[in-house]
């Protein structure tokens, strides 16, 4: 059984990069994790809302939990393994228990927004029933439609391998609150303006977008965990940062801002002025972001470029 302890630090919710003839870049990608590896992050989720899982096939997100298992060296593992079937999750959630992989993200399934919570509740007890590896759920309402309320939570931490929840509302208090009511589930936030604050409040950790970009400024938050109160007011400066890394990051086109990273010239330079810190991955991309319409934005043929 994945300890406790392996559920908990600052992971990189890394992109999914893909060729110009719409394949996952696998050597783009071992770059990458090798990069936030360096930068001191204790693990990634792969397959994620920043990995673009929702719109990758199986087969490709079997494909990528392969290749970063073989790559991720010291690196944590959480696998992004929500599908709207059933059927899909719960064999991608057995498929991972053949691989080192930490932990399962896994949403409500979406669309029907009028589904129940007992629905909701069945479906993760059926995907629970048939995988070891550890399920932590993720609570990101604006995209699903479907909050994981503390009454669903109720009857779902009594099972076993549900071992935690990932909070991406961006709002602090409902971080507080699963903290305060489920104090034995690793609960994580996933906003970056939310890091410092649900870290003094008692979370695991973070998982962040932002780290794509910026993992020592995302990594450097951590000191605000209770118990490092001496360096609460640097920890508070540090947050500045990031809040300020993170409008610009999210000032380009998107879904795909994580991966663009900073990339314009007049953004770099913004930043380092801004802040005195540099960027340390820029991202090099096609001319143009292609988009589909009401859908994804699945950015080509990425490279990392250091400055």
């Amino acid at each position: 059984m994945v300890s406790r302890s392996r559920l908990s630090g600052v992971y990189a919710a890394v992109v999914t990069p893909f060729d110009r003839g719409q394949r996952v870049d696998l050597d783009w990608m071992t770059q990458h994790i090798t990069f936030v590896r360096r930068a001191g992050i204790h693990g990634i989720v792969v397959c994620g809302t920043n990995g673009e899982g929702q719109w990758l096939s199986a087969a490709e997100r079997r494909a990528i939990v392969e290749h970063v298992c073989t790559h991720k060296k010291s690196l944590r593992l959480i696998a992004g393994a929500g599908f709207n079937s059933l059927t899909e999750t719960a064999g991608f959630a057995a498929f991972c228990d053949d691989y080192p992989v930490d932990a399962l993200l896994i949403p409500p399934p979406c669309f029907d927004h009028a589904a129940s919570g007992a629905g909701i509740v069945n479906f993760y007890r059926f995907v629970a029933e048939r995988t070891s590896t550890p399920i932590i759920l993720y609570n990101i309402p604006q995209l699903t439609g479907l909050p994981i309320t503390h009454e669903m939570l109720r009857e779902l931490a009594k099972v076993n391998n549900i071992r935690g929840v990932k909070d991406s509302t961006g709002d602090p208090a409902s971080t507080r609150a699963f903290i305060s009511a489920f104090p034995r589930l690793a609960v994580f936030t996933g906003h970056d303006d939310c890091s410092l604050q649900g870290l003094r409040d008692g979370a695991a950790g973070m998982i962040s977008g932002l780290a794509n970009v910026f993992p020592s400024q995302v990594e450097a938050v951590l000191v605000g965990r209770p118990g490092l109160a001496p360096h609460y007011q640097l920890v508070v400066t540090r947050q500045g940062h990031l809040d300020r890394l993170r409008i610009e990051v999210e000032a380009q086109p998107g879904v795909a801002e994580d991966k663009w990273g900073a990339l314009a010239a007049d953004a770099i330079h913004y930043i380092k002025s801004l802040i005195g810190v540099s960027a340390e991955i820029v991202v090099q991309a096609p001319g143009s972001v292609p988009r589909s319409q009401g859908k994804a934005v699945r950015v080509r043929d990425l490279r990392p470029k250091e400055v």
